[in-house]
């Protein structure tokens, strides 16, 4: 699935902001579930997670990306950290 970066912004935008009209609305145990649930499906975290100096860290935040955009994701666990820097940044610029 290919995004253009204006894509992802909009759709993170209108997360947030679907976000915070619930919140208004919701109590407090509601908010921590709702901002994990947000949080899961944001590709911007696991991006953040794969930065990770633990190895399976990184498994699993690869793992979390290639379910949310439903594609393989070409990513060295085991790259040097130049490496992994670069991959990083090509998957934000999705």
């Amino acid at each position: 699935m290919a995004m253009g970066k204006n894509s992802g912004r909009k759709a993170g935008s209108f997360r947030l902001r679907r976000l915070r009209e619930r919140l208004e609305n919701e109590s407090v145990e509601d908010d921590a579930r709702l901002y994990s649930q947000v949080l899961m499906r944001d590709p911007r975290m696991w991006l953040a997670v794969l930065e990770s100096p633990q190895k399976k860290q990184r498994e699993f935040a690869l793992s979390q990306l290639r379910e949310i955009y439903q594609e393989e994701i070409e990513y060295d666990t085991d790259a040097n950290p130049k490496e992994m820097k670069s991959s990083r940044e090509a998957l934000r610029s999705r």
